[in-house]
């Protein structure tokens, strides 16, 4: 029978739509912290045929676009609270790095170099502008790793279970919110930068790209059979920790454990 009820959301008032510029799209948009621009990265060819991304700034009441970077391979950035810099990620020759911009004149100065042992994920500026959370490849995991701002100094962050966690944002400048696969699937975990992680989304399907709004509620894409939902989660919601699934159902469930890791061959040149 069908329901007597909607039970999904109307759709949704389109406020202002960009659209493709020269058959590319634009990706990863940001806010910036005046409400009113946003930051976006688009596919831009160059002299030789090929094509990298680039930032963009985008102002959506007046429609304007102005380019900030020229080939420098940025796929996503956030704004440091100034709104005058931004901390970028940064991709090419199959690695990838974090780099800050200047927003007025496209400059750019590496904080974390990427290489053929470690590559970064996601960039995500901490409320008091003095870190970076992202993540970090090591072997076949990815651990959560905060950047200074200043110095480019690094920390790993987090449990190390032999879990992947990745996708990471701020709760606050003490708390980190990210994807985890602690317990086979995804799910969304609040971490403290000192303290025990706790579980506020648990799905059947997989949590993904969580983002906190000033109030403390955190959105979150959840996975199912028609694609992605944007669900939201009220401030401090929590779930119980749960238990791992059992690794016998790999494929299905990921082995997250340190066997997965592999070291590159060293091979003469």
């Amino acid at each position: 029978d069908v329901e007597a009820f909607e039970k999904y959301p109307k759709p949704l008032k389109v406020v202002a739509t960009l659209g493709l510029t020269a058959g590319a799209a634009y990706d990863s948009p940001r806010w910036l912290p005046d409400g009113e621009h946003l930051l976006v990265s688009r596919v831009v060819p160059l002299a030789d045929g090929r094509a990298r991304p680039d930032l963009f700034t985008w102002n959506y009441k007046t429609k304007k676009i102005r380019r900030v970077t020229r080939a420098s391979g940025i796929l996503q950035a956030d704004a440091f609270p100034d709104g005058k810099r931004a901390a970028a990620l940064t991709c090419g020759s199959g690695t990838c790095s974090l780099l800050t911009v200047d927003l007025a004149s496209g400059e750019t100065r590496t904080l974390a170099a990427g290489g053929i042992d470690r590559s970064y994920a996601g960039v995500r500026v901490s409320p008091d502008g003095q870190r970076v959370i992202t993540s970090r490849q090591r072997g076949a995991l990815w651990d959560l790793v905060m950047v200074d701002a200043a110095s480019g100094n690094t920390v790993v962050v987090g449990p190390q279970d032999g879990a992947s966690r990745y996708s990471a944002t701020w709760a606050d400048d003490s708390t980190i919110v990210a994807v985890s696969e602690a317990n086979g699937i995804q799910s969304i975990e609040r971490i403290p930068l000192r303290g025990t992680p706790s579980v506020i989304v648990r799905t059947v399907g997989a949590a993904s790209a969580p983002d906190v709004a000033r109030d403390g509620r955190t959105f979150w894409l959840d996975l199912h059979a028609r694609g992605y939902d944007l669900r939201v989660n009220e401030a401090n919601a929590t779930v119980p920790m749960g238990t791992s699934l059992d690794v016998a159902l790999a494929p299905v469930v990921r082995r997250v454990n340190a066997q997965l890791a592999r070291d590159f061959d060293s091979v003469a040149v």
